[in-house]
């Protein structure tokens, strides 16, 4: 039996050697006597006995009198690209969080609503209740900017079904709710961060593939927490490679950065390259999805040179940087000059972008969320975004109707559109700037592509 054992270990070590010496792995396809099937590299086969191993990285091993059939196969492995697009496409409807609702049935101090487990809904969650009144739209361009609402009151979930829930009315008196009025889920997000990816049993990082992935969740229209924002929160929590694919501390991470999901990912490389995709519910801390995939292509980690297989990890050379703030905005020599203070546009796409994550950044950059106190400079400015909704540093959120600037300027001057500022059900707290007009706003707007940046002195 140990004569097996060694000879066996024997075959291993011979067929590693040879993989990392560049020659390509044998794929199989093993059909056994009892009809199961078993796909993978062929490590050992002897008359005796044969061991594959799987995608995943388990071996199989089985008498060589169970083999039916054996195949040798030739598989096109997927590219990291690929593979970032076939798991953005397999997790969308996972990261789809049913964040409004209507009223189905009233009865006995009792609310049900039409969203359930399956939309992400948990008991303790609130909602607001409300009823929907006449549709907003731009005169100029038509555009359905929203529609009236009028706020009915505020529910707790008490239960929860696959497809509804049930809840009671938070507060004193309760109001007449009814079916068909909009219950939405208060603090809502839908976005996910995606972790930087780590090289199993090492501190190493292969972000290759982590940002194919953010890219492609981006393209199928999927809200994400910015990369700059999760790298500086990283840093700022002193998270280090090791830890990154741990559901704690995604947990812990997705609280600070806002985000219902986070991607983590675990690389394998060597003979065959494989990649551990989570997907990890903050709620929770528990594993929505998990996938292995088999890339057709080196797992080169960060930081290091592309090396022939067996080689070591060899620093790649660096070009010594100034030192910069994770998420700090480029300033450069483009911020633009208005009555002694400068000011830079910032683009975003469309709800990429909260209000206080644009806080954050300008303040990062030196500066601050622009501050107007004129018709003159509100025009500059405006004429700065180029007509797209952008953030400004006004907000009322201390005070419902008390608004103040970031900077601490008082706040005499204003350019509220009309019937602005709204409320927004209570959520609206934070200024936006569109076609030269002010509109207040929920913290992450759908519709706001950018944030302006001011200084009290031209930025280096």
């Amino acid at each position: 039996m140990r004569l097996h054992i060694l000879i066996s270990l024997a075959i291993v070590l011979a067929w590693t050697v040879a993989a990392r010496g560049g020659e390509a792995p044998k794929r199989v396809k093993v059909q056994l006597n009892d009809g199961r099937v078993v796909e993978g590299v062929l490590v050992d086969k002897s008359a005796k006995m044969m061991t594959v191993k799987e995608v995943g990285g388990h071996l199989r091993a089985f008498p060589a009198a169970d083999v039916k059939k054996l195949e040798y196969v030739t598989v096109k492995l997927p590219s990291a690209k690929e593979v970032a697009a076939a798991f953005a496409k397999e997790a969308g409807p996972l990261l789809a969080q049913k964040t409004r609702g209507k009223v189905i049935k009233f009865s006995g101090a009792r609310i049900y609503g039409n969203c359930g487990k399956r939309d992400g809904i948990a008991v303790g969650m609130t909602f607001t209740v409300n009823e929907e009144g006449e549709k907003l739209v731009d005169p100029d361009t038509g555009e359905e900017l929203g529609s009236e609402r009028k706020l009915i009151g505020r529910v707790k979930v008490i239960e929860v079904q696959d497809k509804f829930f049930k809840a009671v009315h938070i507060g004193d008196t309760e109001p007449s709710y009814k079916a068909g009025q909009v219950v939405e889920l208060e603090g809502a997000s839908n976005a996910v961060a995606v972790f930087p990816f780590v090289i199993e049993g090492k501190n190493l990082k292969y972000t290759v593939l982590s940002d194919l992935i953010l890219e492609s969740l981006i393209a199928a229209k999927v809200k994400v927490v910015e990369r700059e924002l999760l790298a500086a929160a990283l840093v700022e929590q002193g998270i280090s490679n090791t830890f990154l694919a741990d559901p704690a501390t995604a947990q812990k991470m997705g609280k600070i950065v806002g985000a219902r999901h986070i991607v983590t990912g675990i690389a394998r490389p060597g003979a065959t390259n494989t990649i551990q995709v989570r997907l990890i519910n903050v709620a929770t801390a528990g594993i929505a999805m998990a996938k292995t995939y088999e890339l057709g292509e080196a797992i080169v980690p960060d930081g290091t040179t592309a090396r022939q297989p067996g080689q070591p990890l060899t620093p790649a050379p660096v070009t010594p940087a100034p030192p910069s703030r994770p998420g700090t905005p480029s300033v450069g020599a483009d911020a633009k000059p208005f009555g002694g203070h400068w000011y830079k546009f910032f683009p975003e796409g469309r709800g990429r972008i909260s209000w206080k994550e644009a806080k954050g950044r300008c303040e990062a950059a030196g500066g601050y969320l622009a501050v107007i106190t004129s018709d003159q400079e509100n025009k500059f400015v405006s004429g700065l975004a180029g007509g797209k909704r952008t953030w400004l540093g006004g907000t009322d959120e201390d005070t419902e109707g008390r608004w103040r600037w970031v900077n601490g300027e008082r706040f005499v001057y204003s350019k509220w559109a009309r019937n602005e500022p709204s409320g927004d059900a209570g959520k609206g707290h934070y200024m936006m700037l569109y076609r030269g007009t002010w509109n207040d706003s929920i913290l992450r707007d759908g519709n706001v592509a950018g944030f302006v940046c001011e200084w009290n002195a031209r930025p280096r």
